[in-house]
């Protein structure tokens, strides 16, 4: 089914109207995709469709912790632990006194270069 141009003036159609699906059960993922297809919608009413359905074909990221046998509180108590022995590891190895290699100067012979 094909519309002019003039039909888009108030951009008040649906992308069920245009693909004949008006009235049709779908799920919501199901319609966004028919929406930013749609080369009849309005580009701006795509681009928020596909903004909407894009965390549907993309989940984000997201960072989980398995924790298994022990509850939380102990896991959190032996890394805290943890973190304190490194501190004082980084400690004692600031407080190493450097051994310092004994420096020259060297000076550059001078060139004698002619400007052309």
């Amino acid at each position: 089914m094909r519309r002019d141009r003039n039909t888009w003036k108030n951009g008040n159609i649906s992308a069920g109207a245009t693909a004949g699906t008006a009235g049709t059960a779908k799920d919501a993922y199901t319609y966004l995709r028919e929406v930013w297809n749609d080369e009849l919608q309005p580009v701006h009413v795509r681009m928020r469709a596909a903004a909407v359905g894009i965390e549907y074909e993309m989940p984000r990221l997201a960072v989980t912790a398995a924790i298994t046998g022990d509850d939380f509180g102990a896991v959190l108590d032996r890394r805290i632990k943890h973190m304190a022995e490194l501190e004082q590891r980084r400690a004692q190895i600031n407080s190493i006194k450097m051994i310092e290699a004994p420096t020259k100067t060297i000076e550059m012979p001078k060139l004698n270069r002619r400007r052309i």
